[in-house]
């Protein structure tokens, strides 16, 4: 579990839920520096530590000790930690991010203190940078980033700036901004899955400079969770309260800006008998779960982008798929209704190899 989903489903459990998720949002851009997250240690999360250190050496000159020639010198940082809560924080810290491993430096010095107390089976804390790095890529939670070229190597990111300034006249300072918010989004909203009313006041709450950054910013916040997210049926609830959003605003932006839809209107329409659109759907589903679908450049592309592609081409809404397709699948239907269409399919192309 990454730590800030832990954070938030613990928070009325802990004594220092708002000072970890300052915590956690302060080291989240310097997981891979180890040099950062030891200084960030050394400065903020440790003054009672500090402060027990030059306890321990200002006694050590006074009894004129020859390992402690000059008076020490206290040390203070602008933020670091009350130091009388300091070492619960540290605590509760170190529960808060065991399970995630993007936090493997961090646990590495919370872990060796930790070892350093107790006398038992000490921890296992030796950090691997080349976890930690998988670890972020998985979470795509690696923000905020500085400089927009950062967030433009990965392919995924490039093909969502390409789509932007294609279709928008926008400063690139803005464009990071709207990466920057989109991946926030993306990160706290997946915390609350199924907490509907928490995902709404969220939303609401955040604040755009004008209505066009709002949309571009969640709609690649949607577009995150469906190249990442499509597999797991306990996000459906973000996707959708992202969509009640943006969805108004399809009619100003999307068609209005996008020229791939200015083409020659398709002429095909998907015959109106009788459970042919289930069926349908039953189909490009299996296709899409068999990897028969990528992007341009060969990349996962969500599913509710490939139902909605097939939706224009076939003059239908296929955006609200998922409801046609989970009532199917959730119902009392037996597999072997689930199956004919794919029986039929066989048939048909056994009836066309034998004709030949």
């Amino acid at each position: 579990m990454r730590a800030k989903e832990k954070l938030i489903a613990q928070a009325d459990k802990l004594a220092y839920a708002k000072e970890i998720d300052k915590i956690l949002s302060d080291l989240l851009p310097l997981r891979l520096d180890k040099e950062a997250t030891e200084d960030y240690y050394n400065t903020v999360l440790t003054p009672d530590i500090r402060k027990q250190n030059y306890d321990l050496q200002l006694k050590m000159h006074e009894r004129k000790n020859a390992m402690q020639i000059e008076i020490p010198t206290e040390e203070h940082y602008q933020e670091e930690l009350s130091l009388d809560i300091a070492k619960e924080i540290r605590k509760e810290l170190f529960n808060i991010i065991s399970e995630d491993k993007s936090f493997g430096y961090l646990y590495y010095l919370l872990g060796t203190e930790r070892n350093a107390k107790k006398g038992n089976v000490p921890i296992d804390c030796i950090p691997n940078r080349k976890t930690i790095k998988q670890t972020i890529k998985t979470n795509r939670d690696d923000y905020p980033k500085k400089n927009l070229d950062s967030y433009l190597e990965d392919r995924f990111n490039y093909t969502q700036y390409d789509s932007i300034i294609s279709k928008f006249i926008v400063d690139t300072d803005v464009v990071l901004s709207i990466f920057n918010m989109a991946y926030q989004v993306f990160d706290v909203v997946r915390c609350y899955k199924n907490k509907v009313s928490k995902i709404g006041n969220y939303l609401n709450s955040f604040e755009f400079s004008n209505e066009l950054e709002k949309y571009l910013t969640l709609c690649l916040a949607k577009n995150l969770f469906d190249a990442f997210c499509s597999t797991d049926d306990t996000t459906y609830h973000c996707i959708r309260e992202i969509e009640r959003i943006i969805d108004p605003l399809q009619s100003k932006y999307s068609e209005s800006s996008n020229t791939e839809c200015s083409g020659k209107k398709s002429r095909i329409h998907l015959n109106i008998q009788k459970g042919m659109k289930l069926d349908f759907i039953r189909v490009l589903n299996a296709m899409y779960e068999k990897g028969f679908f990528k992007d341009e450049q060969q990349n996962k592309i969500s599913k509710k982008e490939v139902f909605e592609t097939f939706g224009e081409c076939l003059n239908m809404d296929l955006s609200k798929f998922q409801n046609d397709l989970s009532r199917s699948l959730t119902d009392s239907t037996a597999l072997e209704k689930h199956l004919k269409v794919f029986e039929d399919l066989k048939n048909k192309m056994e009836e066309i190899f034998n004709s030949r």
